[in-house]
């Protein structure tokens, strides 16, 4: 699954690097499932028509364009992206590994560092991601065989589950909590 972010800065992974990527997955046979994110459909319309003009005739690649991402993430073995959030959807919920191509940084709250903490998405990022610079994407095939033969321990994700993510299996009833508590306010 390629599923590249999006960000307000026209040179991105998709705008640079997205057709040489999706060529260099496919010339090894991998499948390729092209996920954009919805605001590539409102402000990237040319790179994602050439893309699917160049790739629709080829049987290994697919183009996602469902509202859903369920059908493309269960689907997928290995997850290929710069930083986009659906990586920690992947990861958490699948238990299944990413591939993060380090391209730029997407920032789009410039005060961020004022905290001086890591953010959550950087520590799923370095604990279970493969990172990979982009001027080694043609290498991509050398990471995603990597990636899938060395799956993500069970136990590993548990922990870091526990330790960063609170109301495991009753967020629903801490959010029903919160609201009976407004509405008695």
């Amino acid at each position: 699954l390629f599923a590249p972010s999006w960000n307000y800065d026209e040179k991105n992974l998709l705008n640079v690097y997205g057709i040489q990527l999706i060529e260099d997955i496919l010339k090894k046979d991998h499948k390729c499932i092209f996920r954009p994110h919805p605001m590539h459909f409102k402000k990237n319309k040319k790179i994602l028509k050439k893309i699917e003009d160049k790739f629709k005739n080829k049987k290994n690649f697919e183009f996602d364009q469902e509202k859903n991402n369920f059908n493309s993430l269960s689907n997928s073995k290995v997850l290929i992206t710069d930083n986009s959030g659906i990586a920690s959807e992947f990861i958490l919920a699948f238990g299944r590994p990413c591939i993060y191509i380090n391209f730029k940084q997407k920032i789009h709250n410039i005060k961020f560092d004022k905290l001086g903490i890591q953010s959550f998405e950087e520590k799923i990022k370095n604990e279970f991601g493969y990172q990979i610079e982009v001027e080694n994407i043609s290498d991509i095939d050398i990471y995603i065989k990597k990636a899938i033969q060395n799956k993500i321990s069970q136990k590993v994700l548990d922990e870091f589950i526990k330790k960063y993510i609170s109301n495991i299996g009753t967020s629903a009833d801490v959010v029903a909590n919160e609201i009976k508590k407004k509405l008695k306010d």
